[in-house]
């Protein structure tokens, strides 16, 4: 995916499949931009998030 296509299809998935607040979408890929590619990481995410907040949700699962 090209930079605009990774936040376009994390937020949309996210959003439709995984039923994330837009804002909280938008947050996810924000935060993951640059460091992977992978939409599972984002779903990864955002299924840890409820319990850890995005920023230890990314650090647990990517190391930063």
């Amino acid at each position: 995916y090209s930079r605009e296509d990774y936040l376009t299809v994390v937020k949309g998935v996210l959003v439709r499949r995984e039923d994330v607040p837009a804002e909280l979408a938008d947050e996810i890929a924000r935060r993951l931009d640059g460091k992977t590619q992978d939409v599972r990481d984002a779903v990864r995410v955002a299924r840890l998030a409820p319990q850890l907040g995005v920023d230890r949700a990314v650090r647990l699962l990517l190391g930063g």
